[in-house]
């Protein structure tokens, strides 16, 4: 996800399609796991910030870690294609 598609969504902006439907989807209590990809001085921005603090609170998954090297800052596909499974609790689909 971009910078602006993260901060509009915690802000909820709904301003086309996609970040309307992540914020019905999240007013739901649907499991969203999202992976924030970005420039790093976006990533330090303040808001950007703020609007992981906003999604993990309203119970987004976020795969970001800010500590790791921007080339490394990407999970494996692996990964990311298993945290929706991690982030239901195991359930089955």
């Amino acid at each position: 996800m971009t910078f602006s598609t993260i901060n509009n969504w915690a802000l909820g902006i709904t301003d086309n399609f996609a970040t309307g439907l992540l914020c019905e989807l999240t007013g739901y209590g649907v499991p969203i796991v999202a992976v924030p990809m970005l420039k790093p001085a976006l990533a330090r921005h303040l808001t950007f910030q703020n609007s992981l603090h906003v999604l993990r609170q309203m119970g987004v998954t976020l795969m970001f870690d800010p500590s790791a090297l921007y080339d490394r800052r990407m999970p494996t596909w692996d990964d990311v294609l298993s945290e929706p499974h991690r982030a239901m609790g195991g359930a089955s689909a």
